[in-house]
């Protein structure tokens, strides 16, 4: 009974450095990817050893248990040199290094990467502004042009048409600048590029 508890512990044992071993592998090759609590095990060997991930075959092992297993296990790795713990624990030490030049757990690619999406969704959002503006100026001209025809058409009183005139002639002063391509800036708003004249205003 006690052989048969002790094979199933050293299997447990087994699984679990096979799963370490597998974390360090993938995290040297995806570091982004390593999780907070799982960063901070990885500065010594005792803090990795005592390193529990639930649903998985991570669990706490002795520091002499891990270095028996990982040299029984890994020993004949090519760039182990006979040492499988030694080889081991340059994994972890590798990707310590790796995880801690990455901030909040992102890696420099990712970082730019995320850069260059906020930076085209700033773009994207200022073409739309570009273009909700060109539409609101087009409507302004045609209201403008429209009311510049009806005054000028002679179908309402004089009265009448000397104050629109003086409105357009007005606004035309304060907001003209807008439209005129040798002072129109982004700054103005993104109107359109267009000259108004008010031909025939006094």
């Amino acid at each position: 009974m006690n052989n048969r508890g002790a094979y199933k512990k050293k299997e447990r044992n087994l699984r679990n450095l096979k799963a370490r071993y597998a974390l360090l592998d993938e995290g040297l090759k995806s570091p982004e990817a390593i999780k907070k609590s799982i960063a901070k095990t990885l500065c010594g060997q005792r803090m990795f050893c005592s390193l529990a991930l639930p649903n998985t075959d991570i669990e706490p092992i002795s520091l002499n248990t891990f270095k028996a297993l990982a040299r029984e296990l890994y020993s004949s790795e090519a760039e182990a040199n006979g040492d499988g713990f030694a080889y081991m624990d340059a994994m972890r030490g590798r990707l310590n290094r790796l995880v801690e030049v990455i901030p909040s757990g992102r890696s420099v690619k990712a970082k730019a990467e995320r850069s260059e999406q906020e930076s085209n969704a700033a773009a994207a959002r200022l073409d739309a502004v570009e273009l909700q503006n060109v539409l609101r100026s087009k409507a302004y001209l045609d209201i403008f042009s429209k009311i510049e025809k009806l005054v000028k058409g002679g179908e309402i009183e004089d009265q009448t048409k000397l104050r629109l005139l003086k409105l357009l002639s007005d606004h035309h002063a304060i907001y003209g600048h807008l439209f005129n391509p040798s002072v129109a800036t982004v700054s103005d708003g993104g109107a359109v590029l267009v000259h108004l004249p008010l031909r025939g205003v006094p």
